[in-house]
């Protein structure tokens, strides 16, 4: 039972620190205008370089009217480490009307 304690706290402890971040925000328009997607990525360290692209979502049933990315380096002053940030945003139209999910 304590070693099942123990190896339940060490992946709780690796799971809640993490090194990469993802945030994402949707600003919905008015009537026939187009959504706005930002999707932010940062990775926290000073040796830390980005495997494999971002996948992003199933965007079928919209159409892309736009892009746009934006890489950010700098250092955090209290914590003294590197942090990459990625910016994507995307202006989406929807190809039907309704709800969106």
């Amino acid at each position: 039972m304590k070693s099942l304690q123990n190896i339940f706290f060490l992946l709780f402890s690796v799971i809640s620190y993490g090194q990469v971040t993802v945030l994402t925000e949707i600003k919905e328009g008015k009537l026939n205008e187009p959504i706005i997607l930002t999707i932010i990525q940062e990775v926290a360290g000073d040796d830390l370089v980005q495997q494999s692209p971002l996948q992003l979502m199933d965007l079928s049933k919209f159409d892309i009217i736009g892009t746009a990315s934006e890489r950010n380096t700098f250092i955090d002053q209290r914590k003294g480490i590197r942090i990459n940030q990625l910016v994507y945003q995307m202006y989406l139209q929807p190809k039907v009307q309704g709800k969106i999910k």
